[in-house]
């Protein structure tokens, strides 16, 4: 690790549940990403939930806590192979309301191998799943047959519909953190659209 730093209410002092930690290098990151997302906190009855952070110069950070969204975003282009090469992402909506993180990850990773990652977007304020998320893999011939493979294929009994996910504008990105967007028709946003 080369940084941390929890976040702190203004007011009170105390820490508000989420943090950053900076890593030497991107590989360094995804690697700690991908070993503690979604597993336990020592000494806690809660799980680490790890997002993505840019950081200056867009240096990849992991960010972790039980904060609602912050806004976190991996680096990212839109879609084909993001910074660093190898990540493509797909849009998954009319997700159930009980669909998890872990969930969608298993649902898809059990077909296709190169999967990595997958995230519900959640309301900020309510926690509350907004019938969407999405996927990222490493190899692109699996993102593309998992467009054609999984459309209309059920999660908890209700099928679900699949886009290619393009990254939206910096305006766009900005005036939906803070005026708490909306779910994009099709395959707008990425990993933190929404938040």
């Amino acid at each position: 690790m080369v940084n941390v730093k929890l976040i702190k209410d203004k007011i009170k002092g105390t820490p508000v549940g989420y943090g950053f930690v900076e890593f030497p290098d991107a590989n360094t990151a995804r690697e700690i990403f991908q070993t503690l997302n979604g597993q336990a906190i020592p000494g806690s009855n809660r799980v680490f939930k790890l997002n993505w952070a840019s950081h200056g110069g867009g240096v990849a950070r992991a960010t972790g806590g039980a904060a609602p969204g912050g806004g976190q975003r991996e680096p990212q282009q839109s879609y084909g192979a993001a910074p660093g090469g190898g990540d493509y992402q797909v849009y998954v909506g009319d997700l159930d309301a009980a669909v998890t993180n872990p969930m969608l990850l298993q649902t898809f990773k059990q077909i296709y191998p190169s999967v990595h990652e997958a995230k519900v977007i959640c309301d900020p304020v309510t926690r509350a799943s907004k019938g969407y998320g999405f996927i990222k893999f490493g190899n692109k011939e699996e993102s593309e047959r998992a467009l054609q493979e999984m459309q209309g294929k059920q999660i908890l009994g209700r099928p679900i519909k699949m886009n290619y996910a393009s990254q939206r504008n910096k305006t766009q990105q900005e005036t939906n953190r803070y005026a708490g967007g909306g779910a994009p028709q099709g395959g707008a946003g990425g990993f933190g659209a929404g938040q």
